[in-house]
């Protein structure tokens, strides 16, 4: 996978493409929603992201 930027351009497997930029990219963006809605007074904590458990 090819990815063009201005000024450089990275190529990536598909394994390393997951794990060193779409994955970090994804839970950079969750955090700072997280810190976002936390600042405009939105209570949120862990329960919201871990919805109900499936105890056995």
């Amino acid at each position: 996978m090819e990815l063009r930027f201005p000024g450089v351009e990275l190529n990536f497997e598909g394994a390393g493409y997951l794990t060193s930029f779409a994955l970090p990219n994804f839970y950079f963006h969750l955090s700072m929603a997280y810190a976002v809605l936390r600042h405009a007074g939105i209570k949120l904590g862990k329960p919201d992201y871990l919805g109900q458990l499936a105890l056995v």
